[in-house]
């Protein structure tokens, strides 16, 4: 019964951070990831996921392969977008 204790005064805890800081913790592990799959890049980007392979196609921006998954390295993707943002006219 301890642990069930401990979790509703953790829950308590992290709903008073989140009322403080007006915004939602993440998972421990998620707030640093130096790579995302593909659905959480276009996420991050608004670019869609036939747009993704043109690049990769081009050799524009490099992918990553864990398995079945494709994974794409957020300085990466930064690198493009801050590049994309120079070309664009004011």
């Amino acid at each position: 019964m301890g642990t069930v204790r401990n979790r509703i005064d953790g829950d308590q805890g992290m709903a008073s951070a989140i009322s403080k800081n007006q915004e939602r913790p993440t998972r421990e592990g998620e707030v640093n990831r130096s790579a995302m799959t593909l659905p959480a890049a276009q996420a991050y980007s608004g670019l869609s996921r036939s747009f993704f392979y043109k690049l990769f196609t081009q050799g524009l921006l490099r992918r990553l392969k864990a398995g079945k998954r494709v994974l794409i390295l957020r300085a990466d993707l930064d690198a493009y977008l801050e590049s994309i943002k120079e070309g664009m006219s004011p």
